[in-house]
C-alpha cells in the first residue's frame, strides 16, 4: 500500500516518521552532553532518513520537474552514502580500529570508484541507465560480502573477552550489520521497497535499542557514582574555620611561599591536584586522571572527553611514565599521598 500519488510505501513512511521523532529526541541530548557515540548515531539517523525518502519517492516518471537521471542519482547516491557510512560508524562509535582502512579508504576504492567507472562507461556505450547501474553494482556487491566478513571478524575480536551479561549486545551488533552489508545486493536485485525498508531499518532498530540500553546503563552508573561521592562527603570529619582556610589556601601561593605552613590533613582531592602539578601533567592528562579516580573505564573517559580510547591509553602511558608507576592503582595512590 502506497501513499497517494507517490511510490512511497506506508511502511517506509512509518519508519521515516519514527526516525524523525528519534532525531528530535536525541539531538537535544547530544547538544547537552556532546557524547561521541550519540554524535555518530545522529549522523547515521540523518543518513537513513535521507535514504528512506529518496528510496520512497524516486525514481518516479510522474515527477516531471526532476529529470529521471537526477532521480536515479538521488536514489542510488543516498544508498551509497549510507553503505559507505556504516563501516565508519562502527569504526568510530565502537572504536574498532581494524575497520579504519575500510572506513576511510576501502569504500572509495571498491565501492564508489568501480560503480562510477563501470556504470559510466556502460551508459556511454548503450545509453541504458538500468543496465549501467546493474553493471556498476557488481564490484560493490562483492565488496559488501568482504566488508561484512571483516566487520564480523573485527567485532568478534573486540568482544572476545566480554562479560557474559553483554552477549546480547554482541548479537545485536552482528545482526545490525547484516542489512547494511547487503545494500549493494538489494539494489542489484531490485527487491521491493517494503522489503528493503524492513531490512535496512530493522538493522537501525537494533542499533537504536543497543544505544538506548547503553544510555540507560550510563545514567545508572553516573547516579551510582554521585551517590558514592555524596556518601564520601558525608563521612568527612567537620573542620574548623581555620583548618578549612589552611586546606583551601590557593595552590600558587603555597608553591611560591615555601615557608608557609599548611594543615597536614589535606583532602585527598587537593593532594591529587597538587601532585599532578608537581609531576608536570598536562591539562588533558589531569582530566583523564580525575575521571580515572571516579572509576571511569577507558571507553567512558573517551566518551566524556570526546577522544578516542587509543588517545586515552596514550595519556595514561605518559602519566605512568611521569609519575613513575606501572598501573592505575599505583597512580591514584601515589597522587593522593
Amino acid at each position: 500500500m502506497t501513499i497517494s500519488n507517490t511510490d512511497m510505501h506506508v511502511v517506509t513512511a512509518i519508519f521515516i516518521v519514527f526516525e524523525i521523532i528519534m532525531l528530535l529526541f536525541q539531538l537535544p541530548l547530544y547538544l547537552a552532553k556532546r557524547e561521541k557515540m550519540r554524535k555518530y548515531y545522529l549522523i547515521l539517523l540523518i543518513l537513513l532518513i535521507v535514504k528512506n525518502v529518496a528510496m520512497g519517492f524516486f525514481p518516479d516518471p510522474r515527477i516531471n520537474f526532476i529529470p529521471i537521471g537526477v532521480q536515479y542519482i538521488l536514489t542510488y547516491g543516498a544508498g551509497f552514502i549510507m553503505a559507505s557510512y556504516f563501516p565508519f560508524y562502527f569504526y568510530k562509535a565502537y572504536d574498532i580500529s581494524e575497520l579504519k582502512w575500510h572506513a576511510t579508504r576501502g569504500i572509495y576504492f571498491f565501492l564508489h570508484l568501480p560503480f562510477l567507472l563501470v556504470a559510466g562507461v556502460t551508459y556511454l556505450l548503450n545509453k541504458n541507465i538500468d543496465q549501467a547501474i546493474d553493471n556498476g553494482l557488481i564490484i560493490p556487491a562483492i565488496y559488501g560480502i568482504i566488508l561484512g566478513y571483516v566487520l564480523f571478524r573485527s567485532i568478534r575480536e573486540k568482544y572476545k573477552n566480554v562479560e557474559r551479561k553483554d552477549y546480547l549486545q554482541i548479537i545485536g551488533v552482528y545482526f545490525a550489520v547484516i542489512p547494511y552489508a547487503t545494500l549493494a545486493f538489494l539494489a542489484y536485485f531490485r527487491i521491493e521497497q517494503v522489503n528493503e525498508a524492513l531490512l535496512t531499518n530493522g538493522g537501525f532498530a537494533i542499533i537504536t535499542l543497543l544505544f538506548v540500553r547503553q544510555s540507560i546503563r550510563d545514567v545508572r552508573t553516573d547516579l551510582e557514582r554521585l551517590k558514592e561521592i555524596d556518601k564520601a562527603e558525608e563521612a568527612l570529619p567537620a573542620v574548623s574555620l581555620e583548618e578549612n582556610k589552611a586546606v583551601v589556601m590557593p595552590l600558587e601561593f603555597a608553591y611560591e611561599e615555601e615557608a608557609v605552613i599548611v594543615n597536614d590533613s589535606y583532602d585527598p582531592g587537593m593532594r591529587l591536584e597538587m601532585n599532578m602539578n608537581e609531576f608536570g601533567l598536562t591539562t588533558k592528562e589531569k582530566e583523564v586522571v580525575r575521571l580515572l579516580k571516579l572509576g571511569y573505564t577507558n571507553e567512558e573517559i573517551g566518551n566524556s572527553l570526546n577522544i578516542q580510547v587509543g588517545t586515552v591509553k596514550k595519556h595514561l602511558e605518559n602519566t605512568f611514565r611521569k609519575v613513575l608507576v606501572k598501573n592505575r592503582l599505583e597512580l591514584i595512590h601515589k597522587l593522593e599521598n
